[in-house]
């Protein structure tokens, strides 16, 4: 498990099943999750926004699919937001708070 703190975008690699946490400390109505880099065994990325600790496959999550260059962008929930993400492989991924 990694936690970072940044202004605008974070770029990273996950390692399988560990979750990574990730706070936008600029405030941003959206968070865009992309999918950089797809890792063996990838079933897709899986992130929260709101606090909670995501689960592979989880319900209550926001799924990226397993596609390289695969975005999901979702409403923020607060000035400061905090996004967890995990993934069956060894993902590379790109979070940033957007307009």
């Amino acid at each position: 498990m990694a936690s970072y703190s940044v202004t605008r975008v974070k770029n990273a690699v996950l390692l399988a099943i560990a979750v990574d946490t990730v706070t936008l400390t600029t405030d941003k109505p959206r968070v865009r999750v992309t999918l950089r880099i797809l890792g063996v065994g990838s079933t897709g990325m899986f992130f929260t926004v709101d606090g909670s600790v995501p689960t592979v496959a989880g319900d209550n999550t926001h799924c990226v699919p397993p596609v390289v260059g695969a975005v999901v962008e979702v409403p923020s929930f607060a000035a400061s937001d905090v996004v967890n993400i995990v993934s069956a492989g060894n993902d590379g991924y790109s979070i940033a708070g957007v307009d």
